[in-house]
């Protein structure tokens, strides 16, 4: 039988080990050639955090500044300037709030849902490429246990908030 020490030995050998694999995963999908590739599907650039702002819109529909830095844990100057960037291009738009005719919010326009569609489909894409040689049980394997990893990591963030 394994005592506490060994477990908490191979506890921290474990998480020695995630964050290396994370710091890579993150490494190698935020790369320019992970970029670079499925902005060649997509067939369009848009940077990683501009995406972000897209996907954030495409979750809510409609969001304030302040609200898409807060979802994003950026600063509201950093978000303020993706936005532009984004209402410039023509994926974004400005409307009045409908709750606060005094404050605006920021929609997709139907370029920009066409726009997130495409890096979406493209993202989704090169992932199946990337599992195409794992067998079944090893992807649904992934699956579970990066879903209880996200939800214990969500339950200590609720918990320490």
């Amino acid at each position: 039988m394994a005592s506490i020490q060994d477990h908490e030995a191979y506890t921290n050998q474990s998480v020695d080990e995630i964050v290396e694999l994370m710091a890579l995963l993150r490494h190698h999908t935020g790369t320019s050639h992970w970029t670079t590739q499925v902005q060649k599907l997509a067939g369009i650039e848009v940077s990683l955090p501009m995406f972000m702002v897209l996907v954030s819109l495409h979750r809510s529909v409609s969001s304030r500044v302040s609200d898409l830095a807060r979802m994003l844990e950026l600063d509201i100057s950093t978000t303020s300037r993706h936005v532009q960037h984004l209402v410039e291009r023509g994926l974004l738009a400005q409307v009045p709030d409908p709750t606060d005719g005094r404050a605006s919010v920021m929609e997709l326009t139907p370029q920009g849902a066409d726009v997130f569609t495409r890096i979406h489909d493209a993202r989704l894409a090169f992932l199946r490429r990337v599992l195409a040689g794992w067998d079944q049980e090893d992807q649904v394997e992934l699956v579970r246990l990066f879903r209880k990893l996200v939800e214990s990591i969500i339950q200590e963030k609720e918990q320490t908030s």
